[in-house]
């Protein structure tokens, strides 16, 4: 039974490794500037309430990470939303626009049931 786990972590890991290699391959193109990845790190720290130098360095020491490692991370993070702007972003507003009167319908038909007194 151990074998069995052994053999699914080293799978899971693979996949893992793959996947990662995948994203950075696709991402290598994209750019940040420093005012870009300065302004993405300091909304990262507002998100997670990291208000202070304190706070900052007991959250690096509860997820194991350096600041370098963070730096690094939210800038990646940025990257990837520039590269589903450019990959998808144009086709969402089409995207949503011929699926909008479906959309408007289901929510008319839910308020309306929502609306009606159950007996």
């Amino acid at each position: 039974m151990v074998a069995v786990f052994l053999i699914w972590s080293e799978c899971d890991l693979k996949i893992a490794v793959i996947t990662i290699l995948t994203i950075d391959k696709a991402i290598a193109p994209f750019t940040c500037t420093p005012e870009e990845a300065e302004s993405a790190y300091k909304q990262f720290c507002c998100k997670n309430q990291l208000t202070s130098e304190t706070e900052l360095q007991t959250w690096l020491e509860c997820n194991g990470m350096t600041t370098q490692e963070l730096q690094t991370y939210v800038t990646r993070s940025l990257k990837i939303e520039k590269f589903k702007q450019a990959t998808w972003g144009h086709k969402l507003e089409s995207y949503f626009l011929s699926h909008k009167s479906n959309a408007s319908h289901s929510l008319r038909r839910m308020a309306g049931d929502c609306a009606t007194p159950k007996s």
